[in-house]
């Protein structure tokens, strides 16, 4: 009697415990009922059996929570956050976060949707097979055998265009993004290097038609998911703010780093220049280390010079208050 006892107690244990996981647990592609908590939020756990493009769709909810957002995260303990405009998930198991905008507990239904990602864009492996796209374009794309995609777009002449390529899938070379004018010639084309995944590449638009293609020199089969990249190709319009110069040292006017400084500078509303100084500080440098100043005296000088401007101003400052109190 005992044992069966404690086995009937272990069972409803191990009940309570399955039910627990279920309710904690999300079918994709199932329209369910979700229960937001006092704070309004919920964390899900789903699992990807193959690579697919993940949104959330909202189908009821009360009036008073608002709108819900939604983050998906490997189901790791340091997993950061996904953006699914431009990232497919690859196999594994992951965290659904859900907040709403109003608090206190409540019922909604809802549905986590994957899709296999289908690259619709194809065929484009030259300029001539160009898939036009409207800006901005954000897209999951499949850049598989070292092929090239390639896109056409129409921006406004004198508009700065920002592109860029996103993966997940470990650090490896590239990519390659080239851009070509109306007439074919190459306006902008980047080097095979690592550490070039995610960093936006601006060029300026010359108008009309430009072709913006991408692709690596690493070879993957159309199967692996290493294969699926995300695509954002943007413009950027005037900054709502006054103008001013960013000045850099060390950049030639003729280097293409100092371009695309350029570029992103105009697209933020800055003047990049160059200033003449930077070699003249470099001698001046070298020239008080040769005659056997430490380094550090400059930086010394530095702060001695800071701190008398600190010091001279606030003198200034109460001598200007005195004199108005009289």
């Amino acid at each position: 009697m005992i044992a069966r006892a404690l086995a009937c107690v272990l069972a409803s244990l191990m009940l309570v415990a399955c039910g627990g996981e279920r309710r904690g647990a999300l079918v994709p592609n199932e329209i369910a009922t979700i229960r937001l908590d006092e704070a309004g939020e919920t964390v899900l756990r789903f699992e990807v059996d193959r690579p697919a493009l993940a949104a959330f769709d909202l189908f009821a909810a009360p009036d008073a929570i608002g709108a819900v957002t939604s983050e998906i995260r490997p189901d790791a303990p340091e997993g950061e956050a996904i953006d699914t405009r431009l990232t497919a998930l690859a196999p594994g198991r992951y965290r659904l976060a859900l907040a709403s905008e109003g608090a206190g507990p409540s019922e909604i239904q809802a549905r986590l949707r994957l899709e296999p990602p289908l690259d619709a864009f194809e065929p484009n492996d030259s300029p001539e097979t160009a898939a036009p796209v409207a800006l901005p374009f954000r897209a999951v794309i499949q850049l598989a055998n070292a092929e090239p995609d390639w896109f056409e777009i129409r921006p406004d002449a004198g508009t700065v265009v920002g592109i860029r390529l996103v993966h997940s899938a470990g650090n490896y070379r590239g990519p390659i993004i080239e851009v070509r004018g109306e007439t074919g010639e190459v306006l902008f084309r980047s080097a095979d290097e690592p550490w070039g995944w995610g960093a936006m590449r601006y060029v300026e638009a010359t108008g009309g038609v430009m072709h913006v293609g991408v692709w690596e020199s690493w070879t993957f089969n159309p199967g692996d998911p290493r294969s699926l990249k995300g695509i954002e190709i943007v413009t950027y319009a005037d900054a709502p703010y006054p103008a001013g110069t960013f000045v850099t040292l060390g950049l030639g006017e003729d280097e293409t780093a100092f371009t695309q400084l350029a570029l992103a500078g105009r697209a933020a509303g800055l003047t990049v220049a160059r200033t003449e100084e930077a070699d003249a500080i470099a001698r001046e440098f070298a020239g008080a280390i040769g005659r056997g100043r430490p380094a550090r005296d400059w930086l010394w000088a530095g702060l001695a010079l800071t701190l008398a401007f600190a010091i001279g101003s606030g003198i200034g400052w109460i001598l200007r208050a005195r004199h108005a109190r009289r």
